[in-house]
């Protein structure tokens, strides 16, 4: 039997870092730089209602919902993940449109359809992302695929802890 050594562990430790720190870069960068473009485009097009910090506030609390999508999607039966997922979709979307459509009203008919069109574009996006790269049971990005892991796959399911340390 061989020993891993430092080196090897410290090499092990990095590779396992990188999907954490890129779930963290595509989730920070989304609310951070959406929310500034949003409101570029608000301000641009004439919105007098538009705030910045109002628009960063919303799409933070819109995201939150990914933390218990993550705590569930450790499942190794792929069509329960996506639904955990379009789940997690329909309501954040729902919380943003909700919320954002005064903001986006203010503005002529056909550019806030646009608006709205974009928005529920981005976050459908930013959604599928989620799911491909970052819950890897069965991701095609993985470095270990599980292939087994069909709709009713009875492969071994990775870690339920690997799902929510993603996300901190």
């Amino acid at each position: 039997m061989r020993r891993n050594t430092k080196k090897e562990k410290k090499k092990k430790i990095l590779i396992s870092s990188v999907p954490k720190t890129g779930a963290a870069g595509l989730i920070y960068g989304y609310t951070l730089v959406i929310p500034v473009l949003l409101f570029g485009a608000l301000r641009y097009f004439g919105s007098e209602s538009a705030n910045l910090l109002e628009c960063w506030a919303l799409y933070g609390y819109a995201n939150l919902i990914w933390i218990p999508v993550a705590c569930i999607s450790w499942s190794s039966i792929q069509v329960l993940n996506w639904v955990f997922v379009a789940v997690g979709y329909g309501m954040s979307v729902t919380f943003l449109l909700r919320n954002l459509y005064p903001v986006l009203s203010a503005t002529d008919r056909q550019t806030s359809k646009i608006l709205l069109v974009l928005v529920i574009a981005l976050h459908l996006g930013l959604s599928v992302a989620i799911k491909i790269l970052f819950f890897a049971s069965g991701s095609p990005v993985a470095d270990n695929p599980n292939p087994g892991a069909g709709a009713g796959g009875d492969a071994a399911a990775p870690p339920a802890g690997d799902a929510v340390r993603m996300l901190f």
